[in-house]
């Protein structure tokens, strides 16, 4: 068996709470984004086949599109939002523990 590092430790005993913080504040920002990108494109498809079948447009281009769409759209954005987010406190954190283990702390 060979030696955790210093990286795989913090991994393995969990995040501190900038990481948690950055990837909930990822996960929320990336939610909000993800469902006005997902509305609009639903709403945008929902007008373009409005020209073509009316009917079938209003339903995708309405509430129910839109609907779909900011959904998917948020559950995407949430999900990008929580790596970046925990991708950056990792970094972050590991970046603030090497300074201070320098320092002697």
């Amino acid at each position: 068996m060979r030696e955790l590092t210093e990286s795989e430790i913090q991994d393995v005993s969990g995040a501190g709470f900038i990481q948690d913080a950055l990837t909930q504040g990822g996960s929320m920002v990336g939610n909000v984004v993800g469902s006005a990108i997902g509305s609009t494109v639903f709403g945008v498809i929902g007008g373009a086949l409005g020209t073509i079948l009316p009917g079938l447009g209003n339903i995708i281009g309405g509430s129910a599109g839109a609907g779909i769409g900011g959904k998917v759209g948020g559950n995407i954005g949430s999900e990008v939002g929580n790596v970046v987010g925990h991708t950056a406190g990792a970094v972050i954190e590991s970046g603030l523990s090497a300074f201070f283990k320098r320092l002697g702390f």
